[in-house]
């Protein structure tokens, strides 16, 4: 019914040809599984990592994320789910003399209903809102999206 895995660690970058040097920084992953009732699936995932920037160079960034989902069958063959999450990214300079001090707060909302045709092919509906507020103005979006999508397992 409820199953947790969680690892965790130090991580040090060196940067070759800087001589900026960070001191460590916690990395980790986790979640929490609980099925509290037959049909019924709560999961709680965390993580932070260090990274490279994709979009600025002489910059990486410290990500850490919370994700909370809920999924609930009916009827044995339809499946209705939520998941909400939020995302911190703090950036930081691997040049000496140069300051990074973006930060991006990102959000989501998930939610979705499924309907298993057969055992293997499952076709659903979903809608998603998301919205990242930066620091930098050009990187603070919204997007909404309603989709329909199918899946063959086999």
């Amino acid at each position: 019914k409820v199953s947790a895995t969680v690892s965790a660690g130090v991580e040090f970058r060196q940067i070759e040809n800087s001589s900026v040097q960070e001191g460590g920084s916690p990395v980790f992953d986790g979640s929490l599984f609980d099925q509290p009732f037959d049909g019924t699936t709560v999961a709680l995932t965390f993580s932070r990592r260090t990274q490279n920037s994709a979009t600025l160079g002489g910059q990486d960034l410290h990500s850490t994320e919370v994700i909370l989902s809920l999924r609930q069958r009916f009827l044995q063959r339809v499946y209705v789910g939520l998941s909400v999450g939020y995302q911190n990214s703090s950036y930081f300079s691997t040049f000496v003399g140069f300051s990074a001090t973006r930060s991006d707060d990102y959000y989501f909302l998930q939610a979705s209903a499924d309907l298993n045709i057969t055992r293997f092919w499952t076709i659903g509906l979903f809608y998603f809102y998301r919205q990242s507020d930066s620091t930098l103005g050009t990187f603070s979006f919204y997007d909404n999206q309603l989709g329909l999508h199918s899946s063959l397992n086999f």
